[in-house]
């Protein structure tokens, strides 16, 4: 089993500065690296890339991590933080008395995918734009969640998806992915991977989802895009995207686009389960 090592102050504001703060991204880019948080998420990211894990961390030294702490590479470092203030720098957890939050762990960053990687996904996520963090996170999540297989990101990401808030709300889902790139795609490349493809557009006016499927295969590949809170997708998207799917909401006039990401997903999730 991995022993605890004690985390040093110097470690401690390198690994904080991964999580938060100004010059964080540059500092993630640099190191290659992010910190997640929480027992669910770390043995997640453990089950799916345990190879990206470069090291563990528990708050004191009696926590029962022993069976995280042998599903690692013994190569891989576990330290042990040994005060709640140090813990909340290096996790922004406002509260530790729930010790499955009382783990957190340093991951190297999912490697970018080639495109024919991509060409072998049944499902993919495309998004464009988006600026909150908990939304994008909480979209990778669902993506994961009903079985999408790609994540792809167009130009550079208004938010990072592997900031602190992000992370909350997607946990190991970024680690998941068959094929991935988590920002600097193009519409000329989501064209490329979308032959053959049935591709949906999510924007207020569109067609009902199902009605859209109705006209696909369940065999066939599906790729969705999602576009900014503010302003949607980018115009060119429309010159890719042959499909054009809304969502009726009574009484609202628009949904925020973590909700109709996650209904659009669901359903055509749900759509593949009844034809398989």
């Amino acid at each position: 089993m991995n022993k605890l090592r004690p985390l040093s102050s110097s470690k401690l504001r390198f690994l904080a500065g991964l999580r938060s703060g100004g010059g964080s991204k540059k500092a993630r880019r640099e190191a290659n690296a992010a910190v997640i948080v929480g027992e669910r998420s770390v043995r997640e990211v453990i089950e799916a890339a345990g190879e990206k894990v470069e090291a563990l961390f528990f708050l004191g030294e009696d926590h029962s991590g022993v069976e995280l702490r042998n599903a690692v590479n013994p190569r891989r470092i576990c330290y042990s933080v040994k005060d709640a203030a140090s813990w909340r720098r290096l996790t922004g957890m406002k509260t530790t008395t729930n010790e499955r939050a009382a783990v957190a762990a340093k991951v190297k960053l999912p490697d970018e995918s080639p495109l024919d990687q991509f060409e072998q996904c049944k499902s993919i996520l495309v998004l464009n734009g988006i600026q909150d963090p908990g939304n994008l996170g909480t979209l990778a999540r669902c993506a994961m969640g009903f079985g999408f297989e790609g994540f792809y990101v167009i130009g550079q990401p208004a938010c990072c998806p592997f900031n602190d808030k992000a992370l909350n709300a997607s946990k190991s889902a970024m680690w998941t992915f068959g094929a991935m790139r988590a920002g600097g795609g193009n519409w000329e490349e989501v064209a490329e991977i979308s032959k053959s493809a049935c591709t949906i557009a999510a924007a207020s006016g569109g067609e009902k989802c199902s009605d859209i499927l109705a006209k696909c295969s369940p065999k066939d590949r599906v790729i969705v895009a999602l576009g900014s809170e503010s302003s949607g997708l980018d115009p060119a998207a429309f010159d890719v995207l042959h499909n054009t799917a809304g969502i009726c909401a009574h009484g609202v006039e628009s949904l925020n686009v973590g909700v109709a990401g996650g209904i659009l997903m669901h359903e055509i999730a749900q759509w593949r389960e009844r034809a398989s």
